[in-house]
C-alpha cells in the first residue's frame, strides 16, 4: 500500500498498526521508571511522541495515519487513551491544571468578555445620549 506521495506505509494493514500500538502501551516507552529506595518503580506515562518513537516514525506520521479511514479507529483510541491518562494526571494538588481542563474542555472562564464597538457619532447625536 502506498501513500499518494508515493512512499510506502510502516503498516500495510490497520491490523498490524493496532497490534503495535497495544504493545506499546505495555511496553516500557509508555512508562517512566523511577527507583525508590532503591525500588524500581513503574510510573505509567504514555505521551503521542513516545507513541511515535515506539512505531518507529514521526509524531506527524502518526497524525497522518489518522487521516486514512482504515488507520482511523486506532490512533483514535490511542490518542483518546493519552489524553485520559493526562486528563487523570491533573487532578490532586495541581489546581492550575484543572483550571486548564474545565477551560478548555467545559467552557469556563475566568471572565465574562464584552465586545465594545465605537460607532462614529456627530456632535449632535452624541448630545442626544446624554439626555
Amino acid at each position: 500500500m502506498k501513500t499518494n506521495a508515493g512512499q510506502p506505509l510502516a503498516f500495510a494493514t490497520a491490523k498490524e498498526l493496532d497490534n503495535k500500538v497495544e504493545e506499546f502501551f505495555e511496553s516500557d516507552e509508555a512508562f517512566i521508571i523511577n527507583f525508590k529506595d532503591e525500588v524500581e518503580e513503574r510510573i505509567f506515562a504514555p505521551t503521542m511522541a513516545g507513541l511515535a518513537l515506539y512505531l518507529g516514525v514521526d509524531r506527524r506520521t502518526v497524525v497522518n495515519y489518522s487521516n486514512k479511514e482504515e488507520y482511523f479507529p486506532t490512533i483514535r483510541k490511542a490518542r483518546a487513551r493519552i489524553e485520559s491518562h493526562l486528563e487523570k494526571k491533573l487532578y490532586g494538588n495541581n489546581v492550575t491544571g484543572l483550571i486548564f481542563n474545565l477551560k478548555n474542555n467545559f467552557n469556563w472562564k475566568d471572565k465574562t468578555e464584552v465586545e465594545q464597538t465605537n460607532v462614529d457619532l456627530t456632535h449632535e447625536q452624541w448630545l442626544d445620549t446624554l439626555e
